[in-house]
């Protein structure tokens, strides 16, 4: 579908405080944050209008107070997380793919988490250049179009009594994430992307 192109002039700071997907292409060194421009033309111009105003409203409602000590009973930090593929029956593990288990506070992992995997594998294009150096299909996501949850590891073994098979993709995926930016950073990747985190 073609969308008509519109352009918006938005502070990257609030981008930033409002947005992990923009927070990652505005700190990392990808090619939107040398540039200092994001292009997204598969995405219908109206929804980006959308989250435009509600970026610039006064004070954009979030549904829980700021302070993180209140959602802690919501994320218990003291048990693992898995991302699961719900189309697939696959889920990935929190300690799998952290680049340090320190990094890991319940659903939320610093400097590399559930986002970057789901990001690594839900890309599609026709075009081959995706601007990284890694090569290797990733715009040709695996799981492009498919849906996920992120829940704690022992929620999932209760709703997996019903018999369902579920696949403990972790490995997998952590070794393909560390391919993907080995790649990018070479071997000391993990220091690198730390660094720009601390921009």
């Amino acid at each position: 579908m073609q969308y008509q192109t519109l352009r918006h002039i938005v502070s990257q700071d609030l981008l930033i405080q409002c947005s992990l997907f923009f927070e990652k292409l505005c700190s990392l060194p990808f090619k939107e944050s040398i540039e200092q421009a994001i292009n997204l033309p598969e995405d219908d111009p109206l929804t980006f209008e959308d989250f435009f105003i509600w970026l610039h409203s006064p004070k954009p409602y979030i549904p829980f107070d700021n302070d993180e000590s209140s959602l802690i009973h919501f994320y218990p930090a003291d048990q693992s997380w898995v991302l699961r593929n719900l189309t697939t029956q696959e889920y990935v593990r929190s300690e799998a793919i952290a680049t340090k288990p320190e990094y890991i506070h319940g659903p939320n992992i610093d400097v590399l988490g559930f986002g970057e995997v789901v990001w690594s594998r839900v890309c599609w294009s026709t075009e081959t250049d995706c601007s990284m150096d890694y090569t290797n299909n990733v715009h040709r996501g695996l799981w492009a179009g498919h849906r996920f949850d992120i829940t704690t590891l022992d929620r999932h073994k209760q709703g997996s009594l019903d018999g369902t098979e579920w696949k403990d993709v972790s490995e997998e995926v952590a070794n393909e994430i560390e391919r993907i930016w080995r790649k990018e950073f070479g071997s000391d990747w993990r220091d690198v992307i730390q660094r720009w985190r601390q921009r």
